[in-house]
């Protein structure tokens, strides 16, 4: 009986292993910044959809209690916030959205809805009307109020939400009190410039 031929060894050598690590190691650095900046944008998607959606609450609160309802917001070292409140007096200061939610308001006020925001997730509020960083829906209409007593009605509010290193979305409050949203740097796909 003849002797078996012996198979040729198969495998991979040392040095083709290490060649495969490092194409895989120069993918994954060029792949990585532009994902980090993808899941930004998409958490700037996620908290200014909640502003909308709590911007719309605002507004119908203030039909369904037949009461002003406004929506402060704030900024602070470590975060940045806002609170849906019941306006029951309109020369008190608004709710503080820095406290703990559920937290009394000064001048009797109601918190309906407190959202905060740490800085270390990457996504900033940042008001960019001249009218000051609250805004008041009337009981009668949702339509916007003045924010001070006996001041003109505003002709709209606008809010950035505004991610690092990328994503930056507007809302809009018109005099009506609808919201709507556009990218100021086209940086969020999907959604129109401003």
């Amino acid at each position: 009986m003849p002797a078996p031929t012996p198979l040729p060894a198969r495998g991979l050598t040392v040095i083709e292993l290490m060649i495969v690590v490092a194409l895989l190691g120069v993918l994954v650095a060029l792949v990585a910044p532009s994902m980090r900046g993808m899941m930004t944008a998409q958490r700037v998607r996620g908290v200014n959809a909640e502003l909308v959606t709590d911007l719309q609450y605002a507004r119908s609160e203030a039909a369904r209690r037949n009461q002003d309802v406004g929506v402060a917001f704030q900024s602070t070292g470590s975060m940045s916030c806002y609170v849906a409140f019941v306006d029951v007096a309109p020369t008190a200061p608004a709710c503080d959205c820095t406290l703990t939610p559920g937290s009394v308001c000064s001048g009797g006020r109601q918190e309906i809805k407190t959202v905060q925001l740490p800085l270390s997730d990457g996504v900033v509020l940042s008001v960019t009307s001249t009218d000051g960083p609250v805004v008041n829906f009337s009981r009668s209409s949702g339509a916007l109020l003045p924010t001070a007593p006996g001041g003109a009605i505003p002709p709209g509010f606008e809010v950035d939400v505004t991610g690092t290193p990328r994503g930056k979305l507007r809302t809009r409050v018109g005099m009506s009190g609808r919201p709507s949203v556009c990218s100021p740097d086209a940086s969020v796909s999907g959604v129109p410039s401003c």
